[in-house]
């Protein structure tokens, strides 16, 4: 037990025996005269003894009582779980980006994060002028486990956190409140007693606390704290401030950036790069910005880094983002075109692959891509997402490693390499290094942005294959171009064994162990003559790989256009699929790029076709019933059941294919009854269900085996190509004929546009570059014995919305260069390792090493570069969670209940409650009442025992007396 007064309670224990002493003193007092009128008296006392003595105990008890009573009420017993411990504030404040939220009151600038701290400032005075001994640790959530302020808190308290928070800016990287709470669980079940309250100060934003991917298991985490008697004191500093009814919970205008991404992170010298910039307006109004485009150059010069280059304005993808919309993205695209500041060396096909790597590092350039916008003067928000970085390396030409499994026939006339290098060097900007299957291990694959294994066998080290699976899942892609020489068991043991934690696969289908069989002569010349339709085909023609790059989202570029000349493409021999339920059981995780057409008989079908056609006319017919405008589709249904029966007639799906694609898309002739608009009719609530089947039904008509399939694994794509690279129907011999002639046949010209859209699809994916601030960045081992043990680090951060006034205003806004000392290399396994855990600065950070001098001459400094930006996706959304999400019912009922409380307070509440001392008796009424009876039961004893004389008795004894008197 604790009391408030204990020296109050040791006074009223010793006050106790004071009526007990009374008592005996009392007897003590009288002398014994025997007297005959007395010994009648004591004859009667003793009669009545027994009765006496009871009532004279309880007497004294009552009195006794009543001292203690007043004792425990002067010496307040505390009550309550709390008892006996000090209380223990554990308070962390939310230092992420979008407590930079800035705005202006009472005409005075501020922004969420100084009002927190300010916030801060006045719970430590408050609780400081508590009764009793109270406890404050404050930590930051970017880093919980570095202690800011933690101490007993007196009258100066407030002032020492205010000067230990004053530098603190919000930090760049997100972190989730969760962690938070997780840390304050951690911290209280050190302390087994005691008072223990969790302070949050943060913007108790929508998407971290009700929207978000960790919003329910946040909430089950606050329900967890608050169930082992933890109280949760959550204090929103976002502005406007929420009210007694939150009405001031509408969250401010922002613009962010969401994303810069180019169309590939390695280009080619001279060959324009196509950027694209994501514009998010998280507001209800429509906005326009104006966009500021900078590039600068990271390179090699006279041995050494250039570190004197400073961001340049380009004026010419610089301009105005109009037209944003409220709550949606905004793309906006611009090109830019790199030079190379520097001669590279030339990579030769008799270089080892060590001097091949060593030429690429030597080669390598870089380009800072910079993209600002600036945001109204009026308008509240973040400054931290107007700015997004971008880093591209510029080489000679983009380099493809070839895995050759068939070196003596690819580089002949009908060999798989001889149409790649064709295909590839027509567009001038990329280049092939062949290698082995052998030689794949000593390969440095992070050198190249894809790799393409051609008419590959079987690989048989597994330290290869995991070597591959490590440089897709880093963001590299790889794609499998079939053969005459594939082994399928091998392709479906690499299918099932390379399976990763989200169920992606490094080679992505199954393979039907036997190829199917050919067409014969007779067969190919009817279906080129007769069969209308292209030979191979697209089922989703967005497909960058098919579409190409084209301006607007409904244009038809690349493939996607010229499918007519497709008529005359045909692929003879290929690598069936086993049952897509085998290998995709979860849709669109695999992607089929190119399909080739049902080749099944079309007897498979007509049942089908019939039943639906019926299905068909019995729908508009009872659609006519209800509106007569509707009578006009009934001859043009009847129309395309005749056009069905004919097509049914022939031996070629697509004619079946297309009369049902004119019932379904025909659009019409406007103000022709004849040739209504078949898009309105499908339109119609009771017609949908139909119009589901009867895509799913064409679908199945059209699209027959996979040709072209990709898949995600890891960061990046793997692509199976199912039948040669290059192969010509025509060949000479017997293991190439009958294969494909896309290479080489009428359609030829379509070919290197396949394949150059193919690459750069692969290649755009690699983005290993551009990161996350937060994510941890390991840089390429480096082979002790070819390098110094040294490395140099510059860094160019990002604009400081905290320091303005150190922006260079020519260099878009920017903090100098930093340039920092030569550090040391730990060399691990003969290797070199450099791992910067947990980048938490937005910018750009460029690493020079320095290679040995052992080939002769000047050695020259090779350089990586890597760009980290904000989560815009996690951070620039500003609005509120509301008080009932972040409020929720917890155990409490009465101030004694085991459960903690969740209160949330706002600028302009108080925080009164924390200095008020724990419950005592003296908050009791109960214990007032208690000490009223046993005082009137007390006194009312007392009285009887006096031997008073009663009203009656008293008359009769006044009568006497006056008698004698007369």
């Amino acid at each position: 037990m604790e009391f408030v007064n204990p020296w109050f309670m040791a006074v009223g224990g010793a006050l106790v025996s004071s009526p007990i002493l009374i008592h005996l003193i009392n007897r003590m007092r009288f002398k014994r005269v025997r007297w005959a009128a007395m010994e009648f008296l004591l004859k009667s006392q003793k009669r009545n003894r027994r009765k006496l003595i009871i009532e004279q105990l309880i007497l004294l008890m009552l009195r006794c009582l009543l001292v203690l009573l007043v004792g425990l009420l002067l010496g307040r017993l505390r009550l309550g779980g709390d008892t006996g411990q000090n209380a223990f504030h554990f308070v962390v404040l939310d230092d992420t980006p979008s407590m930079g939220d800035h705005f202006v009151e009472n005409g005075k600038a501020s922004n969420s994060f100084d009002l927190a701290k300010d916030q801060l400032k006045l719970l430590a005075d408050t609780i400081a002028q508590a009764s009793t001994r109270q406890q404050m640790r404050v930590v930051l959530l970017s880093d919980l486990d570095d202690v800011v302020f933690d101490q007993q808190l007196n009258n100066g308290a407030g002032d020492e956190l205010a000067a230990k928070l004053q530098d603190k800016r919000p930090a760049a990287t997100h972190v989730d409140p969760i962690q938070a709470v997780e840390k304050a669980r951690m911290v209280f079940s050190t302390l087994p007693r005691g008072k223990k309250v969790f302070h949050f100060v943060s913007d108790f934003r929508e998407r971290d606390w009700k929207t978000g991917p960790e919003a329910e298991t946040l909430a089950k985490a606050v329900d967890g704290l608050t169930a082992i008697g933890a109280h949760v004191s959550y204090i929103d500093t976002a502005h406007r401030f929420r009210g007694a009814s939150e009405e001031g919970i509408a969250p401010h205008a922002n613009l962010a950036i969401e994303d810069l991404k180019p169309a590939t992170t390695m280009a080619a010298e001279g060959v324009p790069v196509e950027f694209t910039v994501g514009v998010h307006n998280y507001s209800t109004e429509a906005k326009k910005t104006f966009m500021h485009v900078y590039t600068r150059s990271i390179y090699v010069r006279d041995g050494k880094i250039e570190d004197g280059e400073r961001l340049q304005e380009d004026l010419a993808s610089t301009g105005v983002i109009d037209n944003l919309q409220p709550g949606n993205r905004t793309e906006k695209k611009f090109t830019l075109l790199f030079q190379k500041k520097q001669l590279g060396q030339d990579v030769r096909e008799s270089d080892k692959p060590e001097e091949r790597a060593r030429k690429r590092r030597a080669d390598a350039e870089f380009v800072q891509v910079s993209v600002q916008i600036d945001d109204d003067p009026k308008d509240m928000g973040l400054d931290a997402d107007n700015v997004r970085d971008v880093i591209v390396e510029v080489r000679k030409k983009v380099p493809t490693l070839v895995v050759d499994g068939n070196p003596a026939r690819s580089r002949k006339r009908d060999g798989d390499l001889y149409y790649l290098e064709s295909a590839l060097g027509a567009a001038a900007s990329y280049e092939m290094e062949r290698c082995t299957v052998e030689e794949l291990d000593k390969v440095k694959l992070e050198q190249y942005p894809d790799v393409f294994l051609v008419n590959v066998p079987l690989i048989k080290n597994a330290d290869t294959i995991k070597k591959l699976e490590d440089y897709v899942s880093k963001g590299g892609s790889v794609a499998f171009f079939m053969g005459d020489l594939t082994e399928p068991a091998f392709y479906n043991k690499l299918f099932k064994e390379s399976e990763n934690r989200s169920h992606e696969h490094l080679f992505p289908v199954l393979l039907d162990a036997h190829l199917p069989e050919p067409m014969s002569e007779d067969e190919m010349a009817d279906r080129l003559q007769n069969d209308k339709q292209p030979k191979i085909l697209f089922p989703d023609e967005s497909n960058p790989i098919i579409r190409g790059h084209v301006s607007a989202v409904e244009d038809k570029g690349g493939l996607a256009k010229n499918q007519d000349a497709l008529r005359y493409l045909l692929i003879d021999r290929y690598w069936k699929c086993l049952p897509q339920s085998q290998w995709d059981p979860e849709p669109n995780q695999a992607q089929k790029v190119v399909v080739l057409p049902n080749r099944n008989s079309i007897d498979q079908y007509k049942r089908a076709a019939q039943e639906t056609m019926q299905k068909a006319a019995l729908a508009v017919n009872e659609l006519a019933v209800g509106d007569e405008k509707f009578e006009i589709y009934k001859d043009r249904v009847e129309a395309a059941r005749k056009k069905v029966v004919e097509a049914l007639s022939t031996p070629y799906l697509d004619n079946l294919y297309r009369a049902f694609d004119g019932l379904m898309h025909d659009p019409g002739v406007k103000d022709n009854p004849n040739r209504p608009n078949m898009a309105e009719l499908w339109a119609q609530p009771t017609m949908r269900a139909l119009k589901n089947d009867i895509d799913d039904f064409l679908k199945t008509v059209r699209f027959g085996d996979p040709l072209v399939v990709t898949r995600p694994f890891g960061k990046g794509r793997v692509l199976a190509f199912l039948t040669t690279a290059g192969t010509s129907m025509r060949g000479t011999s017997p293991s190439t004929l009958r294969w494909n002639e896309w290479a080489s046949g009428l359609a030829l010209w379509t070919y290197p546009v396949f394949i150059k859209q193919m690459q750069e699809y692969l290649i755009s994916q690699s983005d290993s570059r551009n990161r996350i601030v937060g994510t941890d960045l390991a840089l390429p081992e480096l082979e002790a014995a070819r390098y110094k043990p040294e490395v140099r680090i510059s860094y160019q951060p990002q604009p400081d919305p905290w320091n303005k006034a150190t922006a260079d205003k020519a260099g878009g806004n920017r903090p100098a260069l930093q340039i920092r000392p030569i550090q040391p290399l730990t060399k691990t396994d003969e290797v070199y390792k450099l791992t910067l855990p947990g980048v938490d600065k937005t910018g750009v950070y460029t690493f020079e090493f320095f290679p040995n001098n052992d080939a002769g001459g000047k050695p020259t400094a090779e350089v990586q570069a890597y760009a980290f930006n904000m989560d815009s996706a996690a951070e620039s959304d500003l609005n509120r969670a509301t008080k009932e999400t972040l409020v929720r019912k917890t155990a409490v009922g009465t101030g004694l209940a085991a459960g903690g409380k969740v209160v949330l307070r706002s600028p302009g509440d108080s925080f009164e409650d924390f200095k008020d001392p724990p419950p005592d008796l003296s908050n009791m009424i109960v214990l007032f009442i208690l000490i009223a009876l046993v005082f009137a039961a007390e006194q009312a004893l007392a009285v009887h025992l006096s031997f008073h004389l009663k009203e009656n008795e008293a008359a009769v004894l006044t009568g006497a007396k006056a008698s004698r008197a007369a």
